[in-house]
């Protein structure tokens, strides 16, 4: 398979409860194989509207940190 250049996701897309499967039947968050399908796909990931992130967002700030460590290990 060919590697696209690069996309520009949101975080909302990567990291948020809905994720990019949003009103599909298997919808939900994104997890680390659709992270590394992700990177095995594209050479460059751009991610746009990273909010300040705390307490109240532990769930994707956990989906952020898997991000990155499967983007970095790639």
């Amino acid at each position: 398979m060919r590697l696209r250049a690069r996309t520009w996701l949101t975080f909302g897309q990567l990291c948020g409860a809905e994720g990019l499967r949003a009103g599909m039947d298997d919808g939900g968050a994104l997890g680390p194989p659709d992270y590394l399908a992700l990177c095995g796909r594209f050479r460059q990931l751009f991610v746009s509207g990273v909010p300040q992130l705390g307490p109240a967002q532990r769930d994707e700030a956990r989906r952020l940190v898997t991000l990155l460590d499967v983007a970095y290990e790639h």
